[in-house]
């Protein structure tokens, strides 16, 4: 938060509405501190009354006597930036309660309505703005806005010449999209500006992770561990990537941590759970599980879990031999998408499409996402099924139109399928959205172009994609990740 310079610019006494303004404002900050961030929105709102009332009220001041000027020109700025201030603080203090629609309306009116007083230091406005997108683009983030939110972290970024908190913001939607090496390349200039920033570890864990990659996790979930050793949720995540690396009692030791440290942690009782299961510890596992159900009921893998272990299931990996019978169903959160998706994930890594497609489906179907839909999408591709593919392309990108790589993968199924005009516009948005995948976006446009007569131009990619391989090491042809492209398209 930046300071308020308005005791600086102060240079005669303030009307007393004005420190009345001033002092609302002061009162919502300290309580704010207080964690009590709804009485503060209170003081926040009466600050903007009285600020707003204030600008309503100035007459024109007169030209012709000075001294019958009604505020200095020092005075305006202070109401000014009191009212600027009550709605920036009212909005971070609405995210708190997690009312990100009206956090939304706050910061809006902000970027629509700065303060124009030639008294404010140009520097501060850059400042503040800068930090509105920010929290703006949080704001979208949180509601699963993505577009908006992207364009505003795209913002941040460029206000402030690429900051550790913009760079970090913009990794975290990243994650939020499955993006995850966008992530990861995002996290990666956060903690080059800003080596110090613990949370940038955290987060780059947690990509790392999730982009199929423990051992690098593991790496920044220590940082992170070392610099913040009460961070309950740096140890569940390194505690799956020891699960990952086969390395089971080091994960039980840092789930029974992140159990100490935050005894609620519904997720972490499930994990140690699992891990209990693959040792052969059926009644510890029992136990974390219902533990886990008590704390968060949405959690409908849980209801599996715990059934493959009353079933006799050996290991939480082996629970498709297990059915969940009627009573467990009937237990499950009416909204039980995330069971399905959980499945169909094992279900594709276990080499079974088909029923992965089902699962994908009843989730859609209950509750539909622009990742359910692509990686529904993906399956249908390996089955030979383009048709069906190319509709849940579409739907993906209906429901996220700022889904870098659903564009990418579409442009080469469009190639496939002769649709060069459409590939040429959807790699191009591909391009813009996610410039990450430059060496599928070269690859596939080379061949776009290629196909089209363009020699030229696909000449040009052609040798980007050179330049790309040779920086990473790569000799080969061009390849891709089977969980975010199609792969190399052509002949």
């Amino acid at each position: 938060m930046t300071a308020d310079f308005a005791a600086d610019i102060r240079v005669s006494p303030l009307p007393q509405t004005v420190v009345e303004a001033k002092s609302f404002l002061a009162r919502g900050i300290e309580l704010v501190k207080g964690q009590a961030p709804e009485a503060a929105i209170a003081q926040f709102t009466k600050a903007i009354k009285v600020a707003s009332a204030i600008l309503q009220s100035i007459p024109r001041p007169n030209p012709l006597n000075i001294s019958e000027q009604p505020m200095s020109l020092a005075e305006v700025a202070t109401v000014e930036v009191t009212l600027t201030q009550s709605f920036y603080h009212r909005g971070c203090a609405f995210c708190r309660l997690q009312n990100y629609k009206s956090a939304i309306a706050d910061f809006t009116h902000l970027i629509h309505q700065p303060p124009t007083s030639s008294a404010i230091p140009a520097e501060w406005l850059i400042t503040k703005l800068t930090e509105i997108y920010i929290h703006r683009g949080n704001a979208y983030r949180r509601l699963g806005e993505y577009i908006y939110a992207l364009a505003d972290l795209d913002q941040g970024i460029t206000r402030s010449n690429g900051s550790a908190q913009s760079f970090g913001a913009r990794g975290l939607l990243r994650l939020d999209m499955a993006d995850f090496e966008g992530a990861i390349a995002d996290f990666d200039q956060a903690l080059a500006h800003h080596p110090t920033f613990v949370q940038g570890y955290l987060w780059r864990g947690f990509a790392y992770l999730r982009n199929g990659d423990p051992g690098l996790a593991i790496t920044d979930l220590t940082r992170a561990i070392t610099a913040i050793p009460t961070c309950a949720e740096a140890f569940n995540h390194r505690g799956v990537a020891h699960v990952y690396q086969h390395q089971l009692a080091a994960a039980r030791a840092d789930f029974d941590q992140a159990i100490r440290l935050k005894s609620d942690f519904a997720e972490a009782y499930s994990n140690r759970g699992n891990v209990r299961l693959l040792l052969g510890d059926r009644a510890s596992a029992t136990v974390d599980y219902d533990r886990a159900i008590a704390l968060n009921p949405q959690l409908a893998e849980l209801y599996f879990n715990r059934a493959a272990v009353s079933n006799g299931a050996g290991s939480f990996a082996c629970r498709e031999q297990t059915s969940i019978d009627d009573d467990i169903t009937d237990k499950l959160p009416l909204n039980n998408a995330a069971f399905y998706r959980h499945r169909a994930r094992e279900r594709k890594n276990e080499g079974n499409p088909k029923a992965a497609i089902s699962d994908y489906t009843n989730a859609i179907a209950l509750s539909p996402t622009a990742h359910a839909l692509y990686q529904r999408g993906l399956l249908y591709l390996s089955l030979g099924q383009s048709e069906q593919a190319l509709a849940d392309f579409d739907g993906a990108i209906d429901l996220s139109p700022d889904y870098g790589v659903v564009y990418s993968d579409r442009a080469q199924l469009r190639l496939r399928n002769n649709d060069l005009q459409g590939a040429l516009a959807d790699i191009e948005q591909a391009a813009n959205l996610s410039p990450n995948l430059k060496q599928e976006i070269h690859a596939t446009r080379c061949l776009i172009h290629f196909a089209m007569g363009h020699r030229e131009q696909a000449l040009a990619d052609f040798e980007q994609l050179i330049t790309q391989l040779r920086a990473t090491g790569q000799s080969s042809s061009h390849t891709s990740n089977d969980s975010t492209s199609i792969g190399s398209v052509g002949g």
